[in-house]
């Protein structure tokens, strides 16, 4: 994710940025400021991983969750799930995401 919402500079489409999600989540969450941290996606494991460690974030949105599993820096959200009557799989999430690690 780039840090702008700007044309893709091969096919032209629109790519939307970091300034996008936080303003979507300014919407739905006022009260909470979000500071959304992008980097170049070289090493990108590493600096995730320092990210987590320094606990200096609060989410982390990974692409590579399967390598953060394995290093113990994901947390198991099914207690919360269970307990929120009003979120269910099936509407946010494909079942492929949901098997072994991921």
């Amino acid at each position: 994710m780039n840090d702008q919402t700007a044309p893709d500079p091969l096919t032209g489409e629109m790519v939307y940025g970091a300034d996008e999600l936080k303003k979507r989540l300014k919407l739905d969450y006022p009260n909470i400021d979000f500071e959304v941290v992008t980097y170049p996606f070289k090493d990108h494991q590493a600096k995730a991983k320092a990210l987590v460690e320094s606990r200096q974030i609060d989410v982390s949105v990974e692409s590579d969750s399967k390598f953060m599993w394995n290093q113990g820096l994901s947390e198991d959200l099914t207690p919360y799930e269970e307990k929120d009557k009003e979120w269910s799989k099936d509407l946010y999430l494909s079942p492929t995401l949901l098997t072994g690690s991921a």
